[in-house]
């Protein structure tokens, strides 16, 4: 075989279409005999189907399977290669909008328009193959083997699915402004700080949603508890509640223990925990407000998962509807009280960080 049948064979060159690339492995060739070198920024070549451009060369390779890294090992044992440079490649910068190659896109996280904080600094290519993931009315946790999502920095957008590793290089980029790097699902806690719980006591009708909101009530229920929490340090927050179509335990994601606001006493040990109620009273018993609106709107049973009552999807407070509720006062199953209250009443809310 000549010297430029081995380049082009090497190089798995799409032999269709164009002739484009084989100018350019002549081009390639001619230059290496003059001692220049090939310049990959002149490189273009056309791959075939299941294989993609070799970054800064003048050939194709193999795309990699979601699971696993170039030398076929799985995707706990080694790292996607998190390279600004790589043109569209896996876990690269982009611009929202834009390809980011065969079988990726582009994901913002947290749009700046959501979150002005952030400015517009870009977002990820995503690793092709890989499952989808996000924070939206139920978590949408990863289940592409050895990776975890990284959540966007605000709720109903979407994350990305990412090694331990690769999570790590890219909340150090400027793009990990658009995700929330303090925190991945699977119970993998990124800070020392504990996570904590907190009663809402701003009075709320059965009618959590106004009747001119688009949002649904378990959302407006948690734009209450985050606007709340800034009060706290700021993060995201969900309301503990139900609708007909969600249960609660679903839409917590699992970052516990968790503590009261003084980061000391412990309420609940993880999200199956829940399920059992808390270990100690979610309100300070010594506490000035201790025992105020010690009611608050869930119409979730005990296992985590909705009742039939919830004051028509937390949209009414007349008609004599009623809700389930639980208590701050209480350990242990007994935090769901057992009498439904009219959705006429004014309780609160209680909010899990996330």
């Amino acid at each position: 075989m000549g010297l430029l049948q081995a380049l082009m064979a090497e190089h798995s060159l799409q032999p269709a279409l164009t002739v484009r690339a084989p100018l350019i492995a002549i081009g390639c060739l001619i230059a290496a005999l003059a001692g220049a070198g090939c310049k990959s920024s002149t490189c273009y070549p056309n791959c075939m189907a299941g294989s993609e451009p070799v970054p800064n060369g003048c050939g194709c390779r193999p795309v990699v399977d979601a699971a696993t890294d170039r030398n076929a090992a799985d995707a706990t044992d080694a790292l996607t290669s998190v390279d600004s440079s790589n043109g569209g490649g896996p876990l690269t910068s982009c611009v929202p909008g834009s390809a980011c190659g065969s079988g990726a896109t582009c994901i913002e996280g947290c749009p700046a328009s959501a979150k002005p904080s952030i400015g517009s600094v870009g977002g990820i290519c995503s690793v092709s193959g890989r499952d989808t993931c996000g924070c939206g009315a139920v978590l949408d946790s990863c289940t592409t083997p050895g990776t975890v999502c990284l959540m966007p920095a605000c709720c109903d957008h979407e994350g990305i699915c990412v090694t331990p590793g690769e999570r790590a290089a890219i909340c150090s980029r400027p793009e990990g402004a658009h995700f929330d790097c303090t925190v991945v699902d699977g119970g993998v806690d990124a800070q020392t700080a504990r996570r904590r719980v907190f009663h809402l006591m701003n009075g709320a009708l059965g009618a959590i949603r106004d009747a001119n909101d688009p949002r649904t009530g378990v959302e407006v229920a948690d734009a209450d508890c985050t606007t709340a929490g800034q009060m706290y340090g700021g993060g995201q927050w969900r309301a503990w509640i139900s609708s007909s179509t969600v249960n609660a335990i679903d839409r917590i994601v699992d970052v516990g223990p968790w503590y009261r606001l003084d980061q000391q006493t412990k309420l609940f040990e993880n999200r199956a925990a829940i399920t059992q109620g808390p270990l100690a009273t979610i309100d300070d018993p010594t506490s000035a407000n201790a025992g105020a609106r010690r009611l608050f709107w869930t119409g979730t049973q005990l296992d985590g998962t909705a009742t039939t009552l919830n004051c028509t999807d937390w949209t009414s407070y007349v008609g004599g509807g009623t809700a389930t509720v639980g208590r701050t006062d209480t350990v242990g199953p007994g935090w769901v009280e057992p009498t439904p209250q009219s959705c006429s009443t004014y309780l609160s809310l209680l909010c899990f960080e996330q």
